[in-house]
């Protein structure tokens, strides 16, 4: 069964690499080809419009090392100090790897140099370290001073990477052996869909939950959801890549499961019926991982604009065209690059872990495997929290419902594409100016998730408002969900 993710900056250099490029078409970028970002750009590469994120509260929160203080060079983890324990979110990605050398990635919190299994509950203990040299200046001359490092890696074996806040790094076969991802170097990212995405999630500027860890998963399938969905201290994981042809009953069951077992998990709608082409956007209810019973389906809109072409019907929508993101041959390059519904997954995924930091920071809550609540502790004043407690239910009915009905263009989302790439068209009446419901609901869902939007969560989350009514969209989305589950 062959996997589509997007097609994004890959270099041709052997035939499988070709094959890749070819069904990379359907849930990932819709831009034209970004020129290759070999090398470091100017310092701090392009900040994204409007400037960084809000900071998350927290402790945990880390820091992007400026360009004239290069992170520490690899120390023994077991000499890093210890710490109390603070609030901490891990965020699942499964794509094509990750650039980890990238400033997005990095973190300065002493912890980061600690084994996992010391802060997480539930991290494996036989995790091994890879010491990658993070101030080498380049990303070529990084990736050459850590050849053996690199050599040592094995496929299907988990690893961190001490400086940053990958927590996580596991490489695992797809079942269709051709889509090889060009990892020559396993869980090293050689497409660039992969750092696309786990930055939009997690990035220091440009992601949603800058203060999230971070765990990425190379390979596309049902084998990698099983794997996420195993591990019981992993909260949120994204997916921005759908199946070729009819619904796969293997990744159908994996992710169901991954969804009754507690985790959410986020995937991405598509991007037409015709891949590349654009078109008409295909029923997510046939597709996997996004129509799995469970599983939360993230469409598009461009600037505020409706796309047609967005796979239907999502549950929440982003910007999903010209949006900031890391490169991934460079240390500091961020370009808005990320297009498509691959770009809007991850970010929606990022805001929900957000917000699962901001209860268990609230609740005072250290952990992050959990049975049956995302978070817990002594009972607050009001809100979800009330009774000590947030559950999935609870946070997806928040996410939901404080999506913006009428999305709009905001500072962090580039340049509208207007339709200029392909059939890749988006309509020029603002995505709240369609007249029905059902036809707003078939393209945008609830609505946009935004820098707006994760602020109106994090305080209905923290009983400082009150969530918003949406009768009529949880009605929409009750039958919608009958027809996932059949």
């Amino acid at each position: 069964m062959k996997r589509d993710i997007g097609p994004r900056k890959v270099a041709p250099r052997a035939p499988a690499a070709l094959l890749l490029a070819a069904v990379l078409l359907v849930a990932g970028c819709l831009g034209a080809p970004a020129p290759p970002d070999e090398g470091s750009d100017p310092p701090g590469g392009s900040p994204p419009p409007g400037g960084p994120p809000p900071s998350t509260p927290g402790p945990s929160q880390p820091t992007r090392p400026g360009p004239s203080s290069p992170s520490s060079p690899p120390v023994d983890p077991n000499e890093a100090p210890l710490l109390p324990p603070v609030a901490r979110a891990v965020v699942a990605v499964i794509d094509t790897g990750v650039n980890p050398y990238h400033l997005e990635f990095r973190s300065d919190a002493p912890d980061s140099r600690r084994h996992p299994s010391e802060y997480i509950a539930g991290y494996p203990a036989d995790a091994e370290a890879l010491p990658l040299t993070l101030d080498g200046g380049s990303y070529d001359g990084a990736l050459a001073a850590d050849a053996e490092v690199w050599e040592r890696v094995e496929r299907g074996k988990l690893y961190w990477i001490p400086g940053t806040k990958i927590v996580g790094l596991i490489s695992i076969a797809p079942e269709d052996d051709s889509l090889s991802q060009d990892d020559v170097i396993p869980g090293l990212d050689e497409n660039g869909h992969g750092t696309m995405t786990a930055s939009r999630a997690v990035g220091n500027t440009v992601g949603a939950c800058p203060a999230c860890h971070l765990v990425v998963i190379g390979g596309i399938g049902a084998a990698s959801g099983a794997w996420a969905a195993a591990q019981p201290w992993i909260d949120v994981q994204s997916n921005s890549w759908v199946s070729i042809g009819a619904t796969d009953s293997a990744t159908r069951a994996a992710y169901a499961k991954a969804a009754a077992s507690g985790q959410l998990v986020f995937a991405a709608a598509g991007n037409g019926l015709a891949g590349i082409l654009g078109g008409v956007g295909e029923p997510t209810w046939i597709r996997t991982p996004a129509g799995a019973p469970g599983v939360i389906a993230v469409g598009g809109h461009d600037n505020g604009k409706l796309t047609p072409w967005s796979g239907s019907v999502p549950h929440v929508v982003a910007d999903a065209c010209g949006s900031p993101s890391a490169g991934h041959r460079s240390v500091d390059r961020v370009a808005n690059e990320a297009s498509g519904t691959s770009g809007a997954t991850p970010f929606v995924a990022g805001a929900a872990a957000r917000a699962i930091l901001e209860a268990r920071s609230i609740l005072g809550d250290p952990r992050v495997a959990h049975a049956g609540a995302l978070a817990s502790g002594s009972p607050t004043a009001a809100g979800p929290l009330g009774d000590g407690q947030l559950t999935v239910d609870e946070l997806v009915r928040a996410l939901f419902r404080t999506a913006d009905p009428a999305p709009r263009a905001t500072p962090r989302d580039g340049a509208a594409c207007d339709g200029s790439i392909g059939s890749h068209m988006t309509l020029p009446a603002g995505a709240g100016l369609v007249p029905s419901d059902l036809v707003r609901y078939y393209f945008q869902g609830y609505g946009a998730v935004n820098d707006d939007t994760i602020g109106k969560l994090l305080a209905v989350v923290a009983g400082d408002a009150k969530e918003p009514e949406r009768a009529d969209a949880d009605a929409f989305y009750a039958l919608d969900g009958f027809a996932r589950d059949l």
